[in-house]
């Protein structure tokens, strides 16, 4: 198809990216002046696409010829940075900020990744200069962690850094039903349902958004909610009157006064936690447990689970029969539901003998 550039532009300000791709591909020749206005579409029309395989070789072939472009050097930092290769994406990020050293969002994304890297001193100098350039986001929780983790040389995020959020996180405000995590929330639902469980533990049960959408759904189910976060702890009192929330610190060493529960929920804790082994080799035997773990990476996260394999070989050792199900909750974003049961050990056959004879 011959090359219309007005054509083009009217499908791009109208964002109609699967048609933008459909016609940059149909193209048989594009004039030298314009190669570079259409690579940079081609690839933001494959990306906004979803296409994302397809997206990564034109950004190649952009950044190619159009190697001081901040954004297609911002986009492959991004890349690396899904990737978990931290060093590639600070390449990236400075390369936009040589480019535009006034773009807030260059600073945080390099400070994310000097962060992830274990950088946490340059990583909070460039998140400090991402809020003095302007960035539209409250960073002051973040930048206030960082500050604690420096001191106390530790890399888990605290309950002071999580009570922040909590207080001042819109996402935290609304009401279970209403959060965008009922796609996760209601599966586990439904499990619970079928299988006739009578008495939730929720390890790690945040504000109280998931103990609502059990009290709307199962209002006859009993529910004990744990968290080490006083704010969240004191947010789902208010949320759920009636159910039992405690604030401690996990791993426990003994669950025997939240008994009797017949399940244990633990949704996006692990990923947070360094001794979430611990955690899974502390809970009782034989009780059914129900976990959520992500596929993608965020200030907190210690982890991710790119794939079923990463949970198994991680958690193989500590749990049996597991039962991974895919949960997708954007485009590139997964949660994985883990339905299992932790592994009976000498001592706990020892502890079994005992207590029937």
């Amino acid at each position: 198809m011959k090359f219309d550039k007005e054509e083009l532009k009217k499908i791009i300000i109208s964002e109609e990216w699967v048609k933008v791709d459909t016609l940059i591909s149909s193209y048989t020749k594009i004039p030298e002046e314009d190669l570079a206005y259409v690579k940079f579409h081609h690839w933001k029309a494959a990306l906004k696409s979803c296409n994302y395989e397809k997206a990564n070789i034109l950004l190649d072939d952009a950044l190619n010829f159009f190697p001081n472009n901040a954004t297609l050097n911002r986009a492959k930092g991004d890349f690396y940075y899904d990737k978990e290769d931290y060093s590639k994406a600070e390449k990236y990020f400075k390369a936009a900020l040589n480019i535009d050293n006034k773009n807030p969002i260059f600073w945080l994304k390099l400070g994310e990744a000097y962060y992830k890297n274990n950088k946490k001193k340059d990583a909070l100098k460039c998140i400090r200069r991402s809020v003095s350039n302007g960035i539209k986001k409250d960073l002051s929780s973040t930048i206030n962690e960082i500050e604690r983790q420096i001191r106390s040389a530790k890399n888990e995020a605290s309950d002071i850094y999580y009570d922040e959020v909590y207080a001042q996180s819109t996402k935290y405000k609304v009401s279970g039903t209403d959060s965008s995590l009922m796609k996760v929330w209601l599966p586990l639902i439904k499990i619970i349902s079928k299988q006739n469980f009578s008495h939730i533990l929720d390890l790690g049960c945040g504000p109280g958004q998931f103990a609502e959408v059990v009290k709307s759904n199962l209002p006859e189910i009993s529910y004990t909610g744990i968290d080490f976060s006083k704010e969240a702890i004191a947010q789902a009192k208010k949320r759920c009157v009636g159910y039992k929330f405690d604030q401690k610190k996990l791993p426990l060493k003994k669950y025997d006064e939240y008994q009797p529960f017949d399940v244990i929920v633990c949704t996006e804790v692990l990923e947070h936690i360094e001794k979430d082994k611990e955690l899974l080799k502390s809970l009782p035997f034989d009780i059914p447990i129900l976990l959520t773990v992500p596929n993608f990476n965020s200030f907190g996260h210690l982890r991710t689970f790119k794939s079923e394999d990463d949970i198994k070989n991680r958690y193989n050792s500590i749990l049996e029969k597991i039962e991974i199900k895919e949960m997708k909750t954007s485009s590139k974003n997964i949660i994985w539901l883990v339905e299992s049961t932790r592994k009976k050990t000498l001592l706990d056959r020892i502890y079994k003998y005992f207590r029937l004879n």
